[in-house]
């Protein structure tokens, strides 16, 4: 019965473990360990060099976040943003530790001696503890349930419920304080490892210890991992063990696999074990076997701290080179780490046996089978020269064109070398061409095409001169023509007879510099243009592809056809390739662009920095095999092994500045009125080929088209007018002419209260409102002016009358006067004394109406209507006037009189009132001084008139009430007041007060 399960074990561990658990090993260059599980290619790509990375995991959101001595990184495939003690004032120092994704996407992790949080926003708070068991941190995990347990290097296990903390009771005989990392199986159960005492299953506050534990090469615990077969990986301090039904105290199988220090495990898709190591880079568990992990680009460090596997995407931590993304690619490259100690190639060449000769700017190579053993082989012939064309005759010879030395012929060791000295026109040779009769065509650079027969050299009879001597390759059509590219002449075609064409520019070309051509079954010739894309010519015309029709570049250096007839081309950035059916839709109009597929460092090749001048730095194999030369090796693509992977990309709008203040995306939904500059700050998730991922946006309802984003991934608006708007972000391929993944964000701009409806309704209202009152106003401004224009009417009517009757009474009466006393003096003729009375008598009538038509021009003409104007005449004439009496005149007029309009009613009125104030002076006060003031206090005239005369006596009054009353409505009529009384000095006081503004124009 023993014996028997005996067998039956054996049997198990020969099944899990067969015997050859390891790998028969190969050496490389470096000497160290592989096989053929690296024969597959990897590209590398180095993130964060000069880092020491403790951790890393991807959110929900996609984004890589990565615990550094630097602080917290994020990183979404492009570019990288630090939280550190600059820009967080809760991390306190660089160090970040053990990273925990939990609910709602909320990051937890270590900082030294504290436990902080990070929520979707981006903010942090700490986790507080109340005590100092959190001094020495050691391992943090979240279960399924949510609940954070976390290991301490001093105080054991505790836990973390709605952000209180709680320490954990462990029932043991042992002393299990010393935590060092804590671990969840498959399922959900958490395993502990103890420092020097190996790993325990902790289940309700109880530990289980397993039979293998005391197995273990080391009971000091580095890392642990539980893989999709449910087995355990123990990696101790002196080995890795593999344990089969590990929590099965009986049936269990331990296996000792590895001597390795190793620090983590991961498994990828095809159920591999990768296993990071401390000082000798990763080592994968595959079919049984562990093998060294290899690639043509080196890793940054070889010190492991982690490995993560999402996906095809490989993540590799360091303790001193940052991080390297590893990806497997289906595009092979041959470079230094291959043997090709010149790794500038400028020709391949594929020989009768299969194997491909390389030509590079020091010697020549060969790889014995292309994509089967990637190592190649440096040749004893041809040492230190650059090879540029290689070829091979109908017996056999071997052709090599070089850059300075011309061309050699080799065949059976024997070397033959051809120079300007035999007759070449120059020895710089870009391409050469075995003609039928194993004639040799030899292109030149500047030496046009010479033509090696018989161990003579001719140079090529045409008729007519070739269209430039800059040879880039010689082809000889299907129809016997032989065509001859230049870089600079275009295309020339020479048929039998020795006539040559051409294409270029100047029919129908967009360049003449051609750099390589291929033709298909049909007769179809394609030429490959440096900086003027691709050319069809087909039935003799010209079907130009450029970048206006969708291509990758129109800088082209090689073309070549695959096996399905689709079209690959070699550029300075890379190599793309069009789909033959793409090509087909575009030339029948099915298509307004063609598709195409670009490939450059991040799919595997070594440089995408292809070389050019020469028809060979591209060439497709017998067996399909597409080779490309670059400044750093060659290129190898299996067409058929390709495969479309579905490109995954995710946008982010990281964050709006408005007015250079800068907001969470998530609380931004409206804007204040007239923002002078809104910024949307965005970027891209995606790890795979961010490079050839393109940006175009709009903002609905302000943008007419699409905008095409160059440079940054910001967008800017200034002085968006107010309303609701949609920005639309979109990511697409622009080779294959679709988009990936959009994203959208509403905002609304509040407009100012006056742009409202409200306040519109209301401005409405206002303004109807205001247009009725402003009709009034108008009719009633326009009534009011037709009755002022009535009024002036008929004060002017009155003042016509007025003069009319003045003329009438002062002329009338002083004629009348006049004409009788000429009439008594005719009588009187002989009495001298009376004669001479009536005489003086006519003579003062005549003074007086001489007066009375002075005073009637004054007070008709306009040019007296101002208020100096008016002082100056009044002064002026009553002084005149008093001159002829023995009555002192005195007056007194403001320093400074207004420019005031004085109507000349007004005027003559107030003339009339003194005139008369001053004759009854003469005639009753026999007075000996009359004074005639004028004040004026805006808008306020005050006229006085006083004199020193014997004043008025009451009982009396009666005597000049017709003159009182007359003077008394004159002023009346001006809106004025009149007032007479007798002066302090015992003289007449006369009053008067006028208000001018009342008669201003």
């Amino acid at each position: 019965m023993f014996i028997k399960q005996l067998l039956i074990l054996f049997f198990l561990a020969q099944v899990l473990f067969p015997q050859n658990y390891f790998p028969h090993k190969i050496r490389n260059k470096d000497n160290e360990s592989t096989s053929e599980f690296n024969t597959m290619n990897w590209t590398v790509r180095h993130l964060l060099t000069g880092y020491r990375i403790y951790d890393f995991i991807k959110d929900s959101d996609g984004f890589m976040w990565i615990a550094t001595n630097k602080g917290l990184i994020r990183y979404d495939g492009s570019s990288i943003e630090i939280f550190d003690e600059q820009n967080v004032k809760e991390i306190q120092g660089g160090i970040i530790s053990e990273l925990v994704i939990s609910a709602y996407n909320n990051l937890i992790f270590f900082n030294g001696f504290d436990i902080l949080r990070k929520d979707k926003k981006n903010k942090f708070n700490l986790l507080k503890t109340g005590n100092n068991n959190f001094l020495q941190l050691s391992s943090m995990k979240m279960d399924s349930a949510g609940t954070l347990w976390v290991g301490t290097l001093r105080n054991g296990l505790f836990k973390i419920v709605n952000n209180k903390i709680f320490k954990v009771t462990i029932k043991s005989k042992n002393d299990l304080q010393r935590i060092t990392h804590l671990y969840f199986d498959n399922k959900n159960r958490l395993w502990i490892s103890i420092a020097g005492k190996g790993l325990y299953l902790y289940n309700n506050e109880k530990i289980e210890v397993f039979p293998w534990n005391e197995k273990l090469p080391s009971k000091n615990i580095r890392a642990v991992f539980f893989d999709s077969e449910n087995r355990l990986w123990a990696a101790t301090n002196k080995g890795v063990v593999v344990i089969k039904n590990y929590d099965d105290n009986k049936n269990y199988t331990y296996k000792f696999i590895s001597k390795e220090i190793i620090q983590s495990f991961a498994e990828d898709e095809n159920r591999n074990i990768w296993m990071g190591s401390t000082q000798k880079g990763i080592f994968i568990f595959k079919d049984y076997r562990v093998i060294k992990f290899y690639s043509d680009v080196k890793l940054t460090d070889y010190s492991i701290s982690k490995i993560g596997i999402y996906g095809k995407e490989i993540w590799i931590g360091t303790l001193k080179g940052g991080i390297n993304l590893i990806r497997s690619s289906s595009i092979s490259s041959i470079g230094e780490n291959n043997g090709l100690d010149e790794d500038y190639v400028n020709s391949v060449f594929e020989d009768d046996d299969g194997s491909v000769l390389i030509g590079t700017r020091s010697g020549l190579y060969k790889l014995e089978k292309p994509l089967q053993a990637n190592n190649v082989k440096k040749l004893n012939i041809l040492k230190g020269q650059h090879i540029y064309a290689i070829a091979k005759t109908n017996n056999n010879e071997l052709l090599f064109g070089t850059r300075y030395n011309g061309l050699f012929i080799i065949k059976n060791n024997f070397i033959k070398n051809y120079t300007v000295k035999d007759g070449l026109k120059s020895n710089f040779i870009r391409c050469l061409f075995v003609d039928d009769d194993n004639s040799i065509w030899i292109g030149t650079n500047a030496g046009g095409v010479s033509i090696l027969k018989n161990g003579r050299i001719n140079k090529l009879k045409t008729k007519t001169e070739l269209t430039n001597d800059l040879i880039s390759f010689i082809h000889k059509s299907r129809d016997g023509k032989y065509w001859i590219g230049t870089s600079g002449g275009g295309v020339n075609i020479i048929d039998i007879n020795g006539n040559v064409n051409f294409y270029n520019k100047k029919n129908g070309l967009h360049g003449n510099i051609i750099s390589s051509m291929a033709e298909e079954d049909n007769g179809s010739i394609w030429l490959g243009i440096n900086g003027g894309g691709l050319a069809l010519i087909k039935d003799s015309k010209i079907i130009p592809f450029t970048t206006e029709n969708g291509l990758y570049t129109n800088t082209i250096l090689n073309v070549l056809f695959d096996n399905r007839n689709d079209i690959w081309c070699s550029t300075p950035y890379g190599i793309f390739k069009v789909l033959r059916q793409s090509i087909d839709n575009y030339i029948n109009g099915d298509a307004k662009e063609i598709k195409y597929r670009n490939f450059d460092e991040s799919d595997g090749m070594i440089s995408d920095k292809c070389t050019g001048a020469s028809p060979q730095t591209a060439s497709v194999t017998r067996k399909g095999v597409l080779l490309f030369s670059t400044m750093y090796g060659l290129v190898q693509v299996d067409p058929a092994s390709l495969v479309e992977e579905t490109h995954k990309v995710s946008i982010y709008i990281d964050r709006i500045i408005i007015n250079n203040s800068k907001y969470n995306p998530e609380d931004v939904n409206t804007i204040g009125p007239n923002p002078e500059r809104i910024e949307f700050s965005f970027g891209s998730i995606d790890f795979k080929n961010p490079s050839k991922v393109y940006y175009k946006y709009k903002l609905i309802d302000f943008d007419n088209n699409w905008i095409d984003l160059k440079g940054n991934k910001n967008i800017v608006y200034t002085h968006l007018p107010y309303g609701k708007y949609k920005l639309i972000i979109t990511a697409y391929d622009k080779g294959n002419k679709k988009d990936l993944v959009s994203i959208e964000k509403g905002i609304v701009i509040i407009p100012y209260f006056w742009q409202t409806l409200i306040f519109r309704i209301f401005a409405f209202t206002v303004f109807v409102f205001l247009m009725i009152a402003i009709t009034k106003y108008i009719l009633k401004k326009k009534y009011k002016r037709k009755l002022q224009m009535i009024e002036a009417e008929h004060a002017l009517e009155n003042e016509r009358m007025r003069i009319s009757r003045d003329m009438h009474d002062e002329f009338g009466s002083s004629l009348s006067k006049i004409n009788l006393l000429t009439e008594i003096a005719k009588q009187n003729i002989s009495n001298k004394l009376k004669t001479n009375e009536i005489i003086k008598e006519i003579s003062l009538s005549g003074r007086n109406l001489a007066e009375s038509i002075d005073e009637i021009v004054w007070a008709v003409n306009p040019q007296n209507d101002r208020l100096d104007k008016m002082l100056y005449y009044l002064t002026s004439f009553f002084e005149n006037h008093l001159a002829l009496t023995d009555i002192q005149f005195k007056y007194e007029i403001p320093d400074e009189i207004p420019d005031e309009f004085i109507s000349a009613e007004f005027r003559h009125n107030l003339f009339c009132v003194l005139k008369e104030g001053i004759n009854n002076s003469l005639k009753h006060s026999g007075a000996t001084l009359i004074r005639l003031i004028f004040e004026y206090d805006m808008p306020v005239l005050k006229v006085l008139l006083i004199d020193n005369g014997k004043g008025i006596d009451n009982s009396k009054i009666s005597e000049f009430r017709n003159g009182i009353k007359n003077m008394t409505k004159r002023i009346d009529s001006l809106g004025g007041n009149l007032e007479i009384s007798n002066d302090e000095t015992g003289g007449v006081k006369i009053a008067i007060q006028l208000t001018l503004k009342m008669t201003r124009k």
